[in-house]
């Protein structure tokens, strides 16, 4: 399935990697409606296609400064229903990447502030560059992170996800590795390069439908009841080992050999 000509974003593709880059980098990769709307599509037909992983990356001096504040002015004369829609809109983006089939990580530097952080919450893995600086900044707009909090609560430590969303202040790489919004802090690009083959030699030698039963597990235990995540659990790794991919890595791990869904750099 191929992607349309998009204005917002551009998709990049080695036939095993999909690359997604913001692209709007004379505003620091801002979001507005139709950027979100390109996101959205993006990750609609990405689950659809062959490659293994995806990278999301921002042109230009930063990742993701939030939202664009040509959208913001609009939204502000919104009414409440216009305002519930849009944010429904945006909330729709982050759980499409959230619920990616594949794992999907971020290249990050620059800066990340407000929604852009939520990208990173939505995301399996962060790599991020040392100087990169982070703000949940709503409140000092008088606003909320509101749709973002569903995703941060289930990535950053509760005392550090209160304390930074309610005074709004910025933080650094450090920081946001300690909290669990970020996994690798490197100090230049080469070293995110070199984090992202190894990242990248992991996930391939893994099956990938394995990885993508892994994804819902995962997020079904955060999302359920000790009872039901119980009843649940072993239902999955029965219906895994019977698989096609289940069988063929078992087998190749009895003999001794390279499984068929190995991919090699």
């Amino acid at each position: 399935m191929n992607f349309p000509d998009y204005k917002h974003i551009q998709i990049e593709s080695d036939g095993k990697t999909l690359t997604v880059k913001l692209n709007r980098p004379e505003l620091h990769n801002a979001f507005n409606e139709d950027m979100i709307e390109e996101v959205t599509n993006a990750f609609e037909i990405i689950n659809e296609r062959e490659e293994r992983l995806v990278v999301i990356k921002g042109n230009g001096k930063s990742f993701c400064a939030g939202a664009d504040l040509n959208w913001m002015r609009k939204m502000k004369d919104y009414t409440e229903e216009e305002n519930l829609r849009d944010a429904k809109g945006l909330d729709a983006m982050f759980y499409a990447i959230y619920t990616s089939k594949k794992p999907v990580i971020c290249f990050v530097h620059g800066g990340v502030f407000g929604g852009g952080t939520g990208i990173l919450a939505t995301s399996d893995i962060v790599i991020c560059h040392r100087d990169t600086k982070f703000g949940f900044t709503e409140v000092k707009l008088g606003l909320v992170p509101a749709v973002i909090s569903s995703y941060l609560v289930r990535k950053v430590n509760y005392p550090a996800l209160r304390e930074f969303c309610i005074t709004g202040s910025f933080f650094d790489a450090k920081t946001a590795k300690e909290m669990g919004l970020v996994n690798y802090v490197e100090d230049d690009e080469n070293a995110m390069e070199n984090r992202l083959n190894i990242l990248k030699k992991q996930l391939f030698s893994a099956g990938p439908k394995a990885i993508e039963e892994t994804k819902k597990l995962i997020s079904y235990q955060l999302e359920n009841t000790m009872e039901k995540r119980r009843e649940m659990a072993p239902k999955v790794i029965a219906k895994v080992r019977i698989s096609k991919e289940g069988q063929e890595g078992i087998t190749a791990f009895l003999e001794k050999k390279k499984a068929n869904f190995v991919i090699d750099l």
